[in-house]
């Protein structure tokens, strides 16, 4: 994965990864979430749902990606003891890395224009950066109509598993609701 030397944690880790990790729905993988659901009280009523996020990585708007980045680095205290690189400089160096993404297919070069480069370590962790401000503004917000319902949610990346404690009418409103508030995330349902 890109990442500058001087911008790796004590445990060898790079801080963009760290970052993205921060989320409270994070699951690190299945045996994670294998974990976590196994101590996971289901009630009879409970509906299990997944929701996927269709295209994620080219549908991350890179300025709102970048914005939350650099949200993130500045409210770090302890950045600078982590690293020598400002905020500003990270943003720079994270804008070059994924504005110069080049593809070759069939021989012709392309290059893409927005959205995270898929096949490009960095895509990962700046794609779930996003998705922590996402479920922070329209899932976990306490604005969020939907929230009482919502016993769980934990996320990898663009996977979803959901346990909802409410009727599969509210779930699908849910479901309608988060597919509008954002124009280029779209979830599929399970």
């Amino acid at each position: 994965m890109f990442c500058p030397k001087d911008f790796r944690s004590a445990r060898g880790r790079c801080e963009f990864e760290t970052i993205a990790r921060s989320g409270q729905s994070y699951v690190e993988n299945s045996y994670d979430l294998k974990a976590f659901l196994k101590n996971l009280p289901i009630d009879p009523n409970d509906i299990q749902a997944s929701f996927d996020v269709v295209a994620l990585y080219p549908n991350i708007p890179i300025p709102k990606a970048l914005e939350c980045v650099r949200g993130r680095l500045l409210k770090d205290s302890t950045l600078s003891e982590r690293t020598d690189w400002n905020p500003d400089d990270i943003i720079k160096l994270l804008e070059i890395c994924l504005e110069t993404h080049f593809k070759t297919i069939d021989g012709r070069i392309f290059q893409q224009i927005d959205g995270t480069p898929i096949g490009k370590s960095i895509s990962g962790p700046i794609a779930d950066i996003f998705m922590i401000w996402f479920e922070e503004e329209y899932v976990f917000n306490e604005s969020n109509e939907f929230l009482p319902y919502l016993k769980t949610w934990k996320r990898y990346r663009d996977d979803v598993y959901i346990l909802w404690n409410g009727a599969s009418e509210s779930l699908d409103c849910f479901f309608w609701q988060l597919n509008y508030k954002h124009p280029r995330i779209e979830f599929t349902i399970e």
